[in-house]
């Protein structure tokens, strides 16, 4: 499925854009149906998804396969966690290449030398990454993030410098993240302090609880992009809420009346239905196939409106 508009487009109609992290289609069907506009592939919650640590075990072909199915589901422009780039800048040429073409509105790159194990790589050897990730991105709807961390002993100055180099190479948007080096300052005067020295669009850090940033306020400063972690940890608890209370009643009537959601939004089990039981029909032409296989099970269970099928 085409973006329903590139990021590029997104940044120029929206002040500021808060983006959720997702790790499927469903995830991504959730985003959607609450407005959001756009969204990140995590490569945290994805490699959780195979049931794996966040340790750098996912391959390429894993991210560039759920970005392609997750892309062929939902319209909404989405940046990828690309990582290290899956190798030499060689590599990252070529799983930028692969994302742009499997349907992601951005990739996100690192500047880390094996998920820091090693620390970062040295500035010569971190452009060359990031200049190969560019090149593969020419002439595509996709943009390129360059990310660095923050290092305590170097201080934030010494990671401007290095965005700015990244922007020298091709980079559209940086992100100075504090994940593994937490970050004890101020925000708003960390972005107040970025922003006088790295020009452009940038990435403010995936936005914690108790961040107390005004979104608003830090995209006039140029932070225009702002990731946020809330649907791993989300499904996870309404699944062990749930799943407690169907144990402990041995029955599957619980409701929690205190929820709240969109209203009138079609379970998860009716994902894409539409399209492809238009596209059944149209190629069987059989006027009964609402009445037939596991067409005639929506229907029992009310997802068929009544006025689309026969009465049995």
């Amino acid at each position: 499925m085409s973006m329903k508009c590139t990021m590029r487009q997104l940044f120029e109609t929206e002040p500021y854009v808060l983006a959720p992290e997702i790790y499927d289609c469903i995830s991504a069907r959730a985003v959607e149906e609450c407005g959001f506009k756009a969204t990140v592939l995590s490569s945290a919650e994805l490699a959780n998804s195979y049931g794996l640590p966040d340790l750098g075990l996912l391959t390429q072909t894993d991210v560039v396969e759920a970005t392609r199915r997750i892309c062929r589901y939902s319209n909404l422009p989405m940046i990828v966690d690309a990582e290290e780039g899956f190798g030499r800048a060689l590599n990252a040429y070529r799983t930028a290449e692969l994302l742009a073409a499997a349907g992601a509105g951005g990739v996100l790159m690192t500047d880390l030398n094996e998920i820091g194990l090693k620390g970062s790589l040295d500035i010569k050897e971190a452009k060359e990454r990031f200049k190969a990730a560019a090149m593969a991105l020419k002439g595509t709807d996709c943009i390129l993030v360059a990310r660095t961390e923050y290092q305590p002993t170097e201080g934030l100055q010494a990671a401007c410098d290095r965005c700015n180099h990244y922007i020298d190479v091709g980079a559209d948007m940086v992100l100075i993240h504090f994940g593994i080096n937490p970050y004890d300052g101020d925000k708003m005067e960390m972005c107040d302090f970025v922003s006088k020295r790295v020009p452009g669009w940038k990435w403010f850090p995936d936005l914690n609880a108790d961040d107390h940033v005004n979104l608003a306020e830090i995209a006039k400063l140029g932070f225009v992009f702002t990731g946020v972690h809330y649907l791993q940890t989300s499904a996870m608890q309404s699944m062990l809420d749930y799943g407690v209370q169907v144990f402990r009643r041995q029955d599957n009537c619980y409701k929690d009346t205190n929820r709240v959601a969109p209203k009138e939004i079609a379970p998860a089990t009716m994902m894409d239905f539409d399209k492809w039981f238009s596209r059944e029909q149209e190629i069987l032409s059989d006027p009964d196939l609402d009445l037939k296989g596991n067409y005639k099970m929506f229907y029992h269970h009310g997802f068929i409106p009544a006025d689309r099928v026969k009465p049995e």
